[in-house]
């Protein structure tokens, strides 16, 4: 997976979002993502994986749970996203994300 497919992809475009919104007591981990997107354990921590390589995700381990939270970098980035989702659209933002992601491809040929 290209750095750019998790920003052009629905489900890493709303694991960014769902860490930016919600209320601040909200237990926000790994497991509650993959319940809020429907999406496989092995996928969130994948892209949770390149967030926090990429320094936009913090894990603070709280006994056996490991909690998500947006570092400075990641919510500036998720504050953007959301704007964009917003004003576009969900549905309308994934077609932008899918036709800037073929324009990436090409340029990378």
């Amino acid at each position: 997976m290209a750095s750019t497919d998790i920003f052009l992809r629905k489900k890493p475009v709303l694991f960014l979002l769902l860490l930016l919104s919600g209320n601040a007591d909200e237990t926000k981990t790994q497991h509650w993502l993959m319940w809020k997107t429907k999406t496989t354990n092995s996928h969130v921590h994948k892209v949770i994986n390149k967030y926090v390589d990429a320094g936009m995700v913090a894990r603070e381990k709280r006994g056996r749970v490991q909690m998500l939270s947006l570092t400075k970098k990641g919510k500036g980035i998720a504050e953007e996203m959301s704007l964009i989702w917003n004003k576009l659209g969900g549905e309308q933002f994934l077609i932008v994300c899918y036709e800037a992601k073929k324009v990436i491809k090409e340029e990378l040929k």
